[in-house]
């Protein structure tokens, strides 16, 4: 169900009022919504996919406007039903009219909905309006910004629609998409997908807020959200991008995986090292691709094995775990590998240990190292897996006090060895120490 309309009608706030959350990035200066965003709501027991586009005013613009009227229109062939949306404040302009011609070629059910109707005196002013000159009748009050009139828009949706089935996807493997601007995410989000849905454009800031696409490879669901480019609060301008950086660090946090997108033509920098550390905190698991791969000189295995441990051993090394995926976005070389590796770095990051196998490891590892560092070895008596998502792990440790904890450079080799014994690859792993007072 792709929701269309002119510029400022309203279109994002309703499409975040249906699907219930704050994806859609709402402001007042026309032509904020640039890429289609998907979302999904629930009504009646069904699920309907909706689908916010970009303003279909701006076919005289530059080549910026011009995808933007791309991406609407791709929107509206792939859509089932659509959901035309006027300004109930303003009446029906000539715009209007001109998109109400284009729909009636396109021969798919259409409602027309006037959105803005927040009050009685809009819907009085809504019921003298003129809109026979859209040729579909009066249109159906509602108001994104108050919710009234939603529950009959998504009934008359449903009779619509049929008793066609709403697709479903078990468990998706979720992937945040992040990076600075213009290290090619857009472009790996359209190589992953097949299909044109990001705008791409050498003009930093291009994509503003995070889109999510599904994604089906090898009977496994993965949910895409490509993200604005994070750049360092000091250069973040007020508005529309902070909105747009706030929704992409909310990205990270909704995901299973991030993929943290590098420009190998240009090398690691300050803000790549700012994001690798934010994206540490989360906890999440983790692949590093290393885009733009086709203009790097000297292309050879020996090159991509010296890029990787740069990578994790000197430049990034907040995220030594990680898994790292050389690629060209542009040029689809290696694109598809990303799946198997966000499945990797997702089991691994939900990984559960057996406690019988813990603790076999608890007396090898003891065994083996009585001193450490020149620091006497802490009597561990328990060794536990306390979760997942990332896995994390308690020592419970004799101690009196509080000073008398675990160095943090003991902790850092119990990870070690852990890493050795198990396959943690791409996910971090947490060590807690906790005082246990065993004297009587």
């Amino acid at each position: 169900m792709a929701l269309v309309g002119r510029a400022n009608v309203g279109k994002s706030t309703l499409f975040n009022r249906m699907i219930e959350e704050d994806r859609s990035i709402v402001s007042p200066i026309a032509g904020t919504t640039r890429d289609r965003a998907y979302g999904t709501c629930r009504w009646a027991g069904r699920l309907l996919t909706l689908v916010d586009t970009g303003g279909l005013d701006v076919r005289s613009g530059g080549e910026m406007e011009r995808n933007v009227v791309r991406q609407a229109e791709r929107a509206m062939k792939e859509a089932d039903l659509i959901v035309f949306v006027v300004d109930a404040e303003t009446g029906p302009l000539a715009d209007d009219r001109a998109l109400s011609k284009e729909l009636f070629a396109s021969k798919k059910p259409v409602i027309l909905v006037a959105n803005k109707a927040d009050n009685p005196r809009d819907r009085r002013f809504l019921a003298q309006t003129r809109w026979g000159t859209l040729a579909r009748g009066n249109p159906l009050p509602v108001s994104g910004t108050n919710g009234s009139g939603i529950g009959d828009l998504l009934d008359k949706a449903l009779l619509a629609l049929g008793e066609k089935p709403a697709e479903t996807w078990a468990d998706p493997v979720k992937i945040a998409i992040v990076g600075r601007p213009n290290v090619g995410k857009s472009t790996l989000t359209n190589a992953l997908i097949g299909d044109e849905r990001m705008i791409v454009s050498p003009i930093a800031g291009t994509t503003r807020e995070p889109q999510d696409t599904m994604v089906v490879y090898r009977d496994q669901p993965f949910l895409l959200i490509d993200t604005a480019g994070i750049r360092k609060r000091a250069r973040i301008e007020p508005g529309i991008e902070k909105q747009g950086v706030r929704k992409s660090l909310a990205a990270i946090e909704r995901a299973d995986v991030v993929f943290l997108v590098l420009d190998l033509s240009a090398g690691v920098g300050g803000q790549d090292h700012h994001l690798a550390g934010l994206i540490a905190e989360s906890g999440k698991a983790v692949v590093i691709v290393g885009n733009k791969w086709d203009l790097v000189t000297g292309k050879t295995a020996q090159r991509i094995f010296e890029l990787e441990k740069e990578i994790r051993g000197h430049d990034l090394r907040e995220l030594d775990y990680a898994l790292i995926r050389i690629i060209s976005a542009e040029r689809n070389d290696k694109v598809e590998n990303l799946f198997d590796d966000a499945v990797t770095a997702r089991e691994h990051w939900r990984h559960r240990l057996p406690e019988k196998a813990l603790d076999g490891f608890l007396r090898k590892m003891i065994a083996h190292e009585k001193k450490f560092g020149g620091v006497r070895h802490p009597y561990i008596y328990r060794m536990a897996q306390r979760g997942a998502e990332p896995p994390t792990f308690t020592l419970a440790i004799k101690a009196k006090r509080k000073e008398n904890m675990v160095p943090e450079a003991y902790l850092r080799f119990v990870e070690r060895q852990l890493r050795e014994k198990w396959d943690f690859s791409g996910t971090p792993v947490r060590i807690v120490a906790r005082a246990v007072d065993l004297t009587p």
